[in-house]
């Protein structure tokens, strides 16, 4: 990830910067475009009010639950 909104549902579960994403709800997005992702987060979002996200974090793989909310809640 290379930004975050500060106090945003990423941040606060625990998503940092330079965390490489690695799958979305068990979907693996190992060599899929940012655009792939995104559309599909979106769509996960549409129907959903969370998102399970693994990320690779150093040697790590992180499993973080990003809740879904307003953004300037």
């Amino acid at each position: 990830m290379s930004t975050l909104f500060k106090g945003g549902s990423a941040e606060k579960a625990g998503l940092e910067l330079n965390d490489i994403k690695v799958s979305s709800n068990d979907r693996a997005f190992n060599k899929e475009s940012y655009c792939d992702f995104y559309d599909y987060s979106r769509e996960l979002l549409d129907e959903y009010n969370d998102i399970i996200l693994k990320v690779k974090r150093g040697e790590s793989v992180v499993k973080l639950r990003i809740e879904k909310r307003d953004l300037f809640e």
